[in-house]
C-alpha cells in the first residue's frame, strides 16, 4: 500500500480506487483555465511537493484556478470495489483513496459504496491542447481513471479532507491536539469514522483537565459522560472565574445552571461549627502559648461559603492554616486534625481537582435524556 503524498494539486494513493470530491467556492464555468508552470526537473519527482505558479498569477491562487472541472450527469452503475480507483475530489485537490478502506472504516461511506448507490462520478475534460507530459494531463487522467467519485460538502476545506484521510489509514500517524481535536470529532462524527472518534476520547480522557471548558463542551456535544462528569468538577470549583472563558457560553443552558447549582450547593454544605475543636481538643492539640483559635479556622470555612471563591484553594488554606504555630510538636498536632477533617469530607487529607472528582457534590452528569430521542 503505498503512502500518500502530495503532488502539487493532487493527494492520492496511486492504487486506490474511490475518489471523493469537494465542491469549489467558485463557479468554475465563468474563470478561465489556467496551468501551472511545472519545473522540468520535477515533473517525474513525484515525492516532492510542486507549488510553482505562473508569474502572472500575482495573488498565488494556483490551487484555484489549476483546473476546470466540468459536471456532467450522473453516471449510474453498481459499485465494484475492484483494483479501480476512487477519489475525493476538490478542484483544486484530488483525493485518491482505497473503497475497501473506506468501508472498513466509515460506515458513511460503507453506506455510500454500496451495491445499491449510484455513483457521482463526473468527468474532467482535458483542455484539447494540453501536453500529454504535463502535469496537468497527468493530474486529469488521473481523474478520469476513477471509476467512482464521491462528491463531499463544501463546508471541508482541503486541509480537512486530507486530515480525514489521515484518520481513516491505518497505516497514518496524527499527532492530536486541542488545535485539531474539534476538527477531528466533527469529522468522525458526520462521516461515522469510530476510529477518529476513539482517538479523540482518549485524548480528552488523558487531556480534559487542561481544557475543562472545550471538554465539557465536546462531552455534551458527542455524548461521553465520564469526560462530562470529570471536566464539570474542575469548572465547579471556581465556576465564577470559568464564566469568564469564552466558551462557557457554548455550554448549553441546563449545563451552566447545573454547574452553578452545584457550586452553591458546595458552599451551602460547609460546617459553621466544629464540635472537634472542643477545649479539651486544644489543650491536646496546641499549648496556651501557641493558641490556635477556632475562629480563625471558622474565617477560612467562611470563605469557603463563599461561591465566587475558588473552593480546592480554601481547603488548601485550612491546612496551611495549622503551619503558623510556634511549636513544632503543637503545629504537627493541630495539622493532624485538620487533615482529618478535611479528609472527612472531601476524600482525602491533602485534596485535588482529581480527588474531588469522585466526591458527591463536585460534579454533575449528563443528561442521558438528551441523546434518547
Amino acid at each position: 500500500m503505498a503512502i500518500a503524498y502530495r503532488r502539487s494539486n493532487i493527494h492520492y494513493y496511486d492504487d486506490g480506487d474511490v475518489a471523493l470530491v469537494c465542491p469549489s467556492n467558485r463557479d468554475d464555468e465563468d474563470e478561465d483555465y489556467k496551468v501551472d508552470e511545472v519545473d522540468e526537473d520535477d515533473e517525474d519527482d513525484e515525492d516532492c511537493e510542486v507549488d510553482e505558479v505562473d508569474e502572472d498569477d500575482e495573488d498565488g491562487e494556483d490551487d484555484e484556478d489549476f483546473m476546470e472541472a466540468i459536471m456532467e450527469d450522473n453516471v449510474e452503475g453498481d459499485v465494484d470495489d475492484g483494483n479501480g480507483e476512487v477519489a475525493f475530489v476538490r478542484p483544486s485537490t484530488i483525493f485518491k483513496v482505497h473503497g475497501t478502506v473506506l468501508r472498513l472504516a466509515s460506515s458513511y461511506f460503507n453506506a455510500r459504496l454500496s451495491a445499491t448507490w449510484s455513483s457521482e462520478s463526473r468527468q474532467l475534460l482535458i483542455k484539447e491542447d494540453e501536453s500529454e507530459d504535463s502535469e496537468q494531463f497527468s493530474i486529469a487522467k488521473d481523474f478520469q481513471e476513477c471509476q467512482h467519485h464521491i462528491f463531499l460538502d463544501d463546508e471541508e476545506d482541503d486541509d480537512e479532507i486530507a486530515l480525514l484521510v489521515t484518520l481513516i489509514y491505518p497505516v497514518e500517524r496524527i499527532l492530536i491536539s486541542w488545535d485539531n481535536v474539534i476538527i477531528i470529532l466533527r469529522l468522525a462524527d458526520k462521516y461515522l469514522v469510530a476510529k477518529a472518534r476513539q482517538t479523540a476520547v482518549d485524548f480528552l480522557m488523558a487531556n480534559y483537565s487542561e481544557e475543562p471548558i472545550t471538554s465539557l463542551r465536546l462531552a455534551e456535544t458527542y455524548n461521553f459522560p465520564e469526560i462530562f462528569k470529570k471536566s464539570s468538577t474542575h469548572i465547579i470549583n471556581n465556576v465564577c472565574a470559568y464564566k469568564q472563558h469564552p466558551g462557557f457560553d457554548d455550554l448549553s443552558d441546563r449545563t451552566r445552571r447545573k454547574l452553578f447549582q452545584a457550586r452553591l450547593e458546595l458552599s451551602e454544605c460547609m460546617p459553621t461549627s466544629f464540635p472537634f475543636l472542643v477545649p479539651a481538643n486544644y489543650r491536646s492539640s496546641s499549648c496556651r502559648e501557641c493558641n490556635y483559635s477556632e475562629e480563625v479556622l471558622k474565617a477560612l470555612v467562611q470563605a469557603l461559603r463563599d461561591p465566587t471563591s475558588d473552593f480546592l484553594i480554601g481547603l488548601r488554606d485550612i491546612l496551611k492554616s495549622g503551619n503558623n504555630l510556634r511549636h513544632s510538636v503543637c503545629m504537627m498536632k493541630l495539622r493532624g486534625i485538620l487533615e482529618q477533617f478535611v479528609a472527612d469530607r472531601f476524600g482525602a487529607a491533602c485534596p485535588t481537582l482529581a480527588t474531588l472528582e469522585s466526591m458527591k457534590g463536585f460534579s454533575i452528569e449528563l443528561d442521558h435524556n438528551l441523546y434518547a430521542l
